[in-house]
């Protein structure tokens, strides 16, 4: 889970040792399924917030990027 990934949990823990040393051993699969999630975390709040400010154009331009973001290469 996401939780175990960033706090200290089993899949955190896993990718920093093993039984001789300590390392960092993040797998480029995993480093951009993170960066995917937070990207789209990120995004959602910026809609949350333009919504709150009531900025419709804000709104727009978030979806579009959205959808760009969506399309499959």
């Amino acid at each position: 889970t996401l939780c175990s990934f960033t706090h200290s949990g089993y899949a955190q823990l896993s990718r920093y040792s093993n039984p001789k040393e300590l390392f960092a051993n993040f797998q480029d699969k995993d480093v951009t399924w993170l960066l995917g999630f937070i990207s789209y975390i990120a995004l959602l709040s910026c809609m949350s917030f333009s919504i709150v400010i009531k900025d419709e154009h804000l709104s727009r331009q978030l979806f579009e990027f959205e959808r760009v973001l969506n399309k499959d290469p």
